[in-house]
């Protein structure tokens, strides 16, 4: 009786760290979330827009804990969309908005005023994300259209990395980590070279 040859065991790498880059690629192909991890160690899912269903899209924002934070199209966000993602950074870093959607005559003055610091902090978060999930879009060979959602815990606040590891359906998805944005971006390079 014949026996198949006995298949060699695949390298493992500790936090999956060597081929993180590749599954997020992969599942995003197939129209799955991935989740990208941001300078601050907060956590992003982001989805393929053209692609995405009804579904995918309520079960995105079920399982973040928050509402969509940004659609970002061919590297170009509009200004209410960068509003809402700001306001929606801001909610989740527990400090009020200065970007009233429709500010009223006394308070459009505070509606102008420099950003704080941290608020600062998180308009560079929402633009780094949005950055990122459009390289993958495009070293993915997907349309330049992402829906990007923070991922918020229980309170409201940053889901930290052990709520995430330990969601049931957050938890199973690719992860571009910190150490990964480098590899994506060498990426992209050589994908522009001619």
């Amino acid at each position: 009786m014949l026996r198949a040859p006995p298949r060699a065991a695949l390298p493992t790498h500790p936090d999956r760290q060597a081929n993180t880059l590749a599954d997020c690629i992969r599942r995003l192909r197939l129209v799955e979330r991935v989740v990208i991890e941001d300078g601050h160690g907060h956590f992003w899912l982001v989805l393929p827009a053209a692609f995405a269903s009804a579904g995918k899209v309520a079960a995105m924002t079920r399982d973040a804990g928050g509402a969509m934070a940004l659609v970002r199209s061919a590297g170009d966000m509009a200004a209410q969309a960068s509003a809402t993602a700001l306001s929606a950074l801001f909610a989740r870093l527990g400090i009020a908005s200065v970007l009233a959607d429709d500010p009223a005559p006394d308070t459009a003055k505070e509606a102008t005023a420099p950003l704080p610091e941290l608020c600062t902090e998180a308009a560079k978060d929402a633009a780094e994300i949005a950055t990122l999930a459009i390289a993958l879009a495009q070293v993915a060979g997907l349309p330049e259209q992402m829906l990007v959602c923070p991922c918020l815990g229980r309170e409201g606040g940053a889901c930290s990395a052990e709520a995430l590891e330990a969601h049931p359906a957050l938890g199973q998805l690719a992860r571009l980590r910190i150490a990964d944005h480098a590899a994506l971006t060498e990426a992209l390079a050589r994908l522009q070279t001619p």
